[in-house]
């Protein structure tokens, strides 16, 4: 038996979390991990990469609002994409 003591009603103690959408997946292209982003029709595009590669920042289809095909995670536990 657990005791809580607060002066907070138990209902704002007790109250669950909401669901969470998952609006960003860490996802790797051709090798570079990167960030994509949920958009309004449910596709992803990248967001961000997480290189310490300057070049990897100059390829073009690495740039930030890409449209990305997400595919099943792989044994490295990071979703692979492709450009559309």
């Amino acid at each position: 038996m657990t005791l809580l003591w607060t002066v907070f009603p138990i209902e704002q103690v007790l109250q669950t979390e909401p669901a969470i959408d998952i609006q960003e997946l860490e996802v790797s292209v051709s090798g570079v991990k990167a960030l994509a982003e949920k958009d309004s029709s449910g596709g992803y595009r990248l967001k961000r990469l997480l290189s310490t590669d300057p070049n990897d920042f100059l390829r073009p289809e690495m740039q930030p609002g890409q449209a990305v095909k997400v595919c099943p995670a792989d044994e490295n536990d990071a979703h692979r994409i492709e450009n559309l």
